[in-house]
């Protein structure tokens, strides 16, 4: 018998009676000779992203099956480190990014509290609000966004170009301070509008929002 633990090791089976099989501890019973050549093709596959510290242990146990003195067993260990590996980047024709790497974005740049010392002719407050180009799936609740700066604002999702807001499926508010907002429930490409205390438009993102 061979028990083999690992992040996931992987074991040609033929001959052999199997358990665990693609998790990371693997028991095998079988003849010697199949055992041995199960062993010979024993590959070691660390998961998806993992890099760091393992350990490969094997132990064997000879069942009592031949010779004298009962069951007799053996263990080993190897250690395994696993090198971290630079992804290639992925291209995005359209600079619309998924909602994971629209968080990054959002969590990027210059922090809430010293905004101030930016002046708007650098970065206009809708596009400091939304930072960044996102897609998202119909039905999403809500989008995370930046404070406007200013708690009397008021920031609109809306198709590009509105000038008349009324909250419904295709237009959707919230607070000039929140940090986020719903998401329109029709599909469609929507801006950040971001209107003053007199309802004045201050303008609108130059990202975009894809409701897919």
């Amino acid at each position: 018998m061979l028990s083999i633990s690992a992040v996931q090791p992987q074991l040609p089976s033929a001959g052999l009676t199997v358990t665990g099989d693609g998790t990371n501890s693997i028991t095998a019973s079988g003849t010697l000779t199949d055992l041995n050549t199960a062993l010979n093709g024993l590959l070691y596959s660390p998961g998806a992203n993992y890099n760091g510290p393992d350990t490969l242990s094997i132990g064997v146990n000879d069942n009592g099956n031949s010779g004298t003195g009962g069951p007799l067993s053996d263990s080993k260990s190897v250690a395994i480190t696993v090198n971290a590996v630079d992804d290639p980047p992925v291209a995005v024709a359209d600079n619309v990014w998924p909602a994971a790497q629209y968080a990054t974005c959002l969590s990027s740049g210059i922090e809430d509290a010293y905004r101030a010392i930016l002046p708007t002719a650098l970065v206009a407050t809708q596009d400091h609000v939304f930072p960044a180009s996102c897609s998202v799936a119909r039905g999403t609740a809500s989008l995370g966004i930046r404070s406007s700066g200013a708690a009397a604002n008021a920031v609109w999702l809306a198709p590009a170009g509105t000038t008349t807001f009324t909250a419904g499926s295709t237009m959707t508010k919230a607070a000039g301070t929140a940090t986020s907002i719903a998401v329109p429930a029709n599909a469609g490409t929507y801006k950040v509008h971001v209107l003053d205390a007199q309802g004045n438009k201050l303008g609108e993102s130059s990202a975009l929002l894809r409701v897919n």
